[in-house]
């Protein structure tokens, strides 16, 4: 029995039809649903802005999975260690610049002096 989801030529064939058929809502709920499968979120939900764009009769089931992505991205987002130390990071640059700056000017004033 042919088991698609597991067709070494999936990729392929999906990308191949989407080409062809640029204006058929169903090659890009197939790209969407390929980019889910391989867990690429953006390409997903581009793929189902797409679909919708062209009238699919889905698109109320592709926009509640569009919403559901972006609330992911976004949750992820909020978690991502970067996002929380960068706060500190800035500061800390902040902090050096002012430094330095005071150190240039306190050695200027003192060759001034001399």
């Amino acid at each position: 029995m042919w088991d698609l989801a597991h067709d070494p030529k999936l990729e392929k064939g999906v990308i191949y039809m989407a080409s062809l058929n640029t204006q058929e809502p169903a090659c890009w709920i197939m790209l969407g649903m390929l980019a889910a499968q391989r867990l690429d979120k953006n390409l997903t939900i581009a793929a189902f802005e797409g679909a919708i764009r062209l009238g699919s009769p889905q698109s109320s089931i592709l926009q509640a999975q569009i919403d559901l992505l972006r609330a992911h991205i976004t949750e992820a987002g909020s978690h991502n260690p970067v996002f929380l130390i960068l706060p500190i990071v800035l500061f800390a640059s902040i902090a050096i610049i002012a430094l330095l700056i005071l150190k240039a000017r306190f050695k200027r004033n003192r060759a001034l002096q001399s």
